[in-house]
């Protein structure tokens, strides 16, 4: 591995800044925060190389490095995956940071966007918190100077310039691999697997999914799989060539429990990619899609494909696969309405009704997202085959949420300001309130996000003590008293359990404020069952004694009797009815239920005459 060092070293940067001489009191220590980055590519400096030379540039400028922001394997294309930076930038602008100034290496760690003004927004949000953005190893110093406008701005055109350079190297590095017959890809797909070979073409070893390659000489090829899924493969492209639909090849190999790749079901989808993969007639087929410096994913033109023939070991024959072509274009060839509407009339023929889920469950059939697509909705698809009575769709009662604020791009702090506003705008937070405010993310994001909800509500200031106890305060300035009742129907007040999970009960709130109700307000303390007077033996000799008036025992005598305990609690006592007779010695032929009280059944502890027992629960 080539080894690249820093364009300018700690002693460098020692020579090329001066030590502010000391005048009678020692300077005061400045507070700093560093943030250090490195791409997934092979960059020229690590992070522990960037650290030391902020340490070297802070030590000569009396300053202490409290904090460190690191992102380690992050593109500098872009901040959404950059969440030290993002935190960074949070921090600052929320007014928490407990740093003065901010060390970066250079200009390319701050970051290497396309667009040269992003990089100087986010130093000027810094800029505008009162804290600088010092670059420890650049030339020039970073004091507002026009010249150090220029260069700077210079060299944040050039980073960036420097990545659209790399991408073009990079892509045409992968072209000529390609068409030489090596892989450039992950994923082989079912039934192929990734040879490793040297520098040589020798072969080493198949890789199992998710390794790599530890050489930089050796390159990675296709090779067909085990011979089990090479017969599935076949069997596939026959199925499709014998114009079998996609659906009913994925049910037939699911009915087979034959497994997909990495273990998966097979979907109408998966089997629709399969079959339409020239890799299993031997062509490597390359640079369909694209990403590139991070921008969004699109489909090339198929001119731009890079089409290597005879690179793969074909499992397919090419005249099979041609069949199995003309008939998946058969079948998805654009249909007039008539012919998209046939297959719907049948099924409403056959069943007298649609839905939704009657059409996608039906083999054959398009999907109901299909007929959405192709006629605006469902119900002009359901009222042109002429199917009217359908369950009417209800509007949501409530506004509808904006999707496109609810992303990861959002940063914490941005979350909170959010969360903030709803807040001042109700008084209160709960989960009801922010899944239904406009343009804020649900409680769930939250949760995910903070960890749990409560955690978000604290940060954005709602759920301290002190508020919970101003929002009384003032209750009670406006009303002259307080209750469990006024409070529970305050719209912008949390419910009294909130009080009383938090502070322990009502009594400890209102000592809180300096509350004290009147005799009639005060909340009663739970007086003791009567049943709790009696001991187990005093339970047991009322049952005794109602034994000898009655000759017998059973749910209803016990109800209406006097002797201190319910039915209930004979069963919280003992266990069990059953468990209480037994303990007295009577015995009955059947357990007694208290819902349905059905005959049954008593004899005496003596076995004497039998007494039949009838009751109604």
């Amino acid at each position: 591995m080539k080894r690249c060092y820093s364009t300018l070293s700690g002693r460098q940067v020692a020579r090329r800044t001066r030590r502010p001489k000391a005048q009678g009191k020692k300077a005061k220590v400045v507070l700093a925060a560093q943030y250090v980055r490195m791409s997934t590519e092979h960059q020229k400096y690590s992070t522990h190389n960037q650290s030391d030379t902020n340490h070297a540039y802070a030590k000569l400028r009396d300053m202490e490095i409290v904090r460190t922001y690191a992102d380690d394997g992050k593109s500098g294309l872009t901040i959404d995956r950059r969440m030290a930076l993002q935190q960074l930038i949070a921090d600052v602008q929320s007014g928490c940071a407990d740093f003065d100034v901010i060390l970066v290496y250079d200009v390319s760690r701050w970051g290497r966007f396309r667009d040269p003004d992003e990089a100087a927004y986010y130093e000027y949000m810094c800029k505008r918190a009162g804290i600088r953005v010092h670059y420890c190893a650049e030339e020039f110093e970073n004091d507002g100077s026009l010249f150090a406008a220029i260069v700077k701005n210079l060299k944040r055109v050039m980073a960036g310039e420097y990545s659209r350079e790399l991408s073009v190297k990079v892509f045409a590095g992968q072209q000529r691999l390609v068409k030489l017959g090596f892989s450039m890809g992950a994923s082989p797909g079912y039934a192929l697997r990734r040879m490793l070979i040297d520098e040589n073409g020798v072969p080493k070893f198949l890789l199992a999914p998710g390794q790599r390659k530890s050489m930089m000489s050796d390159r990675v090829v296709l090779v067909p799989g085990p011979l089990k899924e090479r017969k599935v493969i076949r069997w596939m492209f026959a199925a499709a060539a014998r114009n079998k639909s996609e659906y009913d090849i994925a049910h037939s190999l699911n009915r087979l429990k034959v497994p997909g790749a990495k273990g998966q079901p097979w979907t109408p989808r998966r089997v629709y990619e399969v079959l339409t993969n020239e890799k299993y007639v031997g062509n490597l087929v390359w640079n369909r899609e694209s990403i590139k410096l991070t921008k969004e994913h699109f489909h090339n033109d198929p001119k731009d494909w890079i089409r290597v023939e005879g690179a793969i070991e074909p499992i397919v024959s090419r005249t099979v696969f041609a069949a199995a072509q003309v008939a998946l274009k058969a079948r998805h060839r654009p249909q007039a309405h008539e012919d998209r509407l046939a297959p719907l009339r049948r099924l409403f023929k056959k069943h007298g009704y649609l839905t939704k889920r009657l059409i996608d469950k039906t083999p054959g059939m398009p999907v109901a997202d299909s007929y959405g697509r192709w006629f605006g909705s469902l119900r002009a698809a359901y009222r042109l085959v002429g199917f009217r009575n359908y369950r009417p769709y209800h509007r949501r009662s409530g506004p509808m949420r904006s999707r496109h604020f609810v992303t990861r791009r959002l940063s914490k702090e941005q979350m909170l300001q959010l969360l903030r506003g709803v807040l001042h705008k109700h008084g209160r937070l709960t989960h009801k309130i922010v899944n239904d405010a406009e343009g804020v993310p649900c409680a769930l994001t939250y949760c995910k996000r903070f960890g749990s909800v409560r955690r978000a509500y604290q940060l954005a200031g709602y759920l301290s003590d002190d508020h919970f106890l101003d929002l009384l305060r003032a209750l009670l300035l406006r009303e002259g008293y307080l209750s469990k009742k006024l409070i529970n129907k305050m719209p912008n007040i949390p419910h009294s359990d909130s009080y009383v999970r938090r502070f322990g009960s009502m009594r400890r709130v209102y000592e809180l404020i300096g509350y004290v109700p009147a005799d009639h307000e005060k909340p009663r303390k739970p007086q003791p069952r009567p049943y709790r007077r009696y001991s187990n033996e005093d339970i047991l000799d009322g049952l005794r004694r109602l034994w000898r008036r009655h000759g017998r025992l059973s749910i209803e005598i016990i109800l209406t009797s006097q002797i201190g305990a319910s039915y209930t609690t004979l069963r919280k006592r003992f266990g069990s009815l059953q468990r209480a007779f037994k303990l007295i010695g009577y015995k009955a032929d059947r357990r007694p239920s208290i819902r349905s009280a059905p005959k049954h059944w008593c004899r005496t502890a003596d076995g004497g005459t039998v007494i039949r027992n009838s009751f109604s629960g």
